[in-house]
């Protein structure tokens, strides 16, 4: 049974004290030995260019204690990187607050969907059986995972395991959502690894995440070794069942890690979390539908659903536009246009929306994870 600290973090300020109890926790031998004149890459999330209150990105100041963490414990180089949502250009670093943090402590930044990337060929796929990996991630000695606690608008969270989709060069984020997000990531989690996950929940989000959530504010950090391990205890303090959640019991399933942890630190009793459902736990009759009935039921409730665009939130972007990966959505006349007859309601499109001005409008509110790959 893998280990997990979870640790109550009321602000900001407490945020090294809560680093170094879950490094004791986990074993401050063990933990040490992976950063002791190693190159270590930190990896983020920094999906979308949303300010820290949002949620929606690792913060800064989790980040920023991370750092100091890893020179504390004597790291010979520290890289932070990751890659942001296709469609997110500009300067998305900046307003996460991140370039601030590497730059004062004199770290390398990099954007991997700038890199080249190496391809990664997996045997025995759920559905990834190739991908380009960011060059930097063959290029370090040690990968530390600092993913945020956030429910998910369709696959219930986005934790530790989702978070390696950063690791994805460019358009190469396109292809789990039209192969099957929770079997890519779970191929995706056997190609590259993960050597300490560090979870960021000093605000995190609830609701429709990964972008369009609102601030959950559960003030709270979760570190571990096993990925698996942490999510499947991000998913019960959001009052999920790690057992449902296909990502996280598909990564099990392939031998990622264990959905069975041992908590270490602050009960999960202790954490009296208030969080809006995400659309997938809502409708729970129109989930099982959709799981008894599969293709049919995905089909008849898509019929009657669109994407729908508010006009006047909309600012015209073209973010969603360059997301899309079916080609679905063009902007003609100063007007965001979906074509149904190509939307696949994946839902990329509302991910990388700043202004969250694309909605699923619909009795299509649940798309389960076989309906891919």
């Amino acid at each position: 049974m893998s280990q997990v600290a979870l640790y109550h973090c009321d602000t900001v300020d407490q945020i090294p004290q809560r680093l170094q109890a879950i490094v004791e926790s986990l074993g401050a031998e063990r933990v040490s030995a992976l950063f002791a004149g190693k190159k270590v890459l930190l990896k983020p999330n920094v999906c979308i260019d949303h300010p820290p209150e949002k949620g929606a990105t690792t913060h800064p100041a989790v980040l920023d204690a991370a750092i100091a963490l890893a020179k504390d414990l004597g790291a010979g180089t520290v890289i932070v990187g990751d890659g942001a949502a296709v469609g997110v250009k500009g300067r998305i670093f900046e307003r996460t607050g991140i370039k601030a943090v590497c730059e004062k402590h004199g770290v390398e930044l990099r954007d991997f969907n700038r890199e080249q990337g190496q391809r990664v060929h997996l045997k025995d796929a759920l559905a990834l059986e190739e991908a380009t990996i960011a060059q930097t991630y063959f290029e370090v000695d040690t990968v530390v995972n600092l993913p945020v606690f956030k429910t998910n608008m369709l696959f219930w969270i986005s934790g530790a395991l989702k978070n390696m989709k950063g690791l994805l060069v460019g358009m190469e984020k396109h292809r789990p959502h039209y192969l099957g997000v929770p079997q890519c990531v779970a191929d995706l989690n056997r190609m590259v690894r993960q050597d300490l996950v560090i979870m960021d929940g000093i605000v995190g989000m609830m609701g429709n995440g990964p972008a369009a959530g609102e601030p959950a504010n559960a003030r709270l950090l979760i570190g571990g070794f096993d990925p698996v391990a942490v999510d499947a205890v991000a998913a019960r303090l959001m009052g999920f069942n790690p057992a449902k959640i296909p990502m996280i019991h598909l990564a099990e399933k392939v031998g990622v890690g264990s959905g069975q942890g041992e908590v270490l630190g602050d009960p999960i009793s202790s954490f009296k979390l208030r969080l809006e459902k995400p659309t997938v736990a809502k409708n729970r009759l129109m989930g099982a539908l959709f799981d008894l009935g599969g293709r049919f039921f995905f089909r008849k409730m898509g019929e009657a659903s669109r994407m729908t665009v508010d006009t006047e939130r909309c600012t015209l972007c073209g973010r969603c536009q360059t997301m899309c990966p079916f080609g679905a959505i063009t902007i003609v006349d100063k007007t965001v246009q979906v074509d149904g007859s190509k939307c696949e309601f994946c839902l990329c499109c509302t991910e990388v929306c700043k202004t969250e001005a694309i909605y699923l409008k619909g009795p299509l509110v649940r798309k389960g994870a076989f309906l891919r790959g």
